[in-house]
């Protein structure tokens, strides 16, 4: 419903760009003058509509990821500020127990979240410091040497199965990629009684 509704919103808009007060009719090529003329007014309103999804999807999937969480009773806190201009999307079990510098501490990890990757899995490379980092996405789009270079700074990939042995993408068989249920399993089972 809202694509639909963001569409007719969009498509009033271009025409009034292009159109702006027209009350006669503009011949042909009036109209496409014109769209030439607006182009960069047309451009600037596409790419705010595409920056709006991705900003939309973008709290989609974290908001999914928080209910998984809290659906498994898993005890996490979201958007903390760990360090000057640091602030990873959750934190595993809590800062606090992250931060207390007992031996248990190291089990807490970071769990960042990214639709999509292009270079941005760069910017976690500074969320991690010393902690375990684990970075999930829905991206089907991640070339075979980044997801090598991820490895090389202790980046761990967290994928849903469909992605894993799916043809188009290149993690199976990569030791720094786990779906969400290894991930559960082998990761977060093991250390919720500590965390508890």
């Amino acid at each position: 419903m809202f694509r639909d509704f963001q569409r007719r919103e969009r498509a009033v808009l271009l025409v009034r760009i292009v159109l702006g007060d027209a009350t006669r009719d503009m011949t042909v090529a009036e109209f496409i003058r014109q769209l030439i003329n607006e182009l960069p007014r047309i451009d600037a309103l596409m790419l705010s509509a595409s920056q709006q999804r991705k900003s939309r999807a973008g709290y989609s999937y974290e908001h999914h990821i928080e209910a998984m969480l809290s659906g498994g009773k898993i005890p996490f806190e979201k958007q903390v500020v760990i360090e000057a201009k640091k602030r990873p999307d959750f934190l595993l079990p809590s800062l606090a127990f992250i931060s207390s510098g007992e031996a248990t501490a190291a089990t807490g990890l970071i769990l960042s979240a990214k639709t999509t990757l292009r270079e941005r899995w760069k910017q976690v490379e500074r969320e991690k410091g010393e902690r375990r980092l684990y970075l999930t996405t829905v991206d089907e789009n991640i070339a075979g040497n980044a997801i090598q270079d991820m490895e090389g700074i202790g980046v761990q990939l967290v994928i849903p199965e469909s992605l894993m042995d799916a043809k188009e993408t290149e993690y199976a068989g990569r030791a720094n990629v786990l779906t969400f249920r290894r991930f559960c399993d082998e990761v977060i089972q093991p250390n919720l009684k500590v965390w508890l």
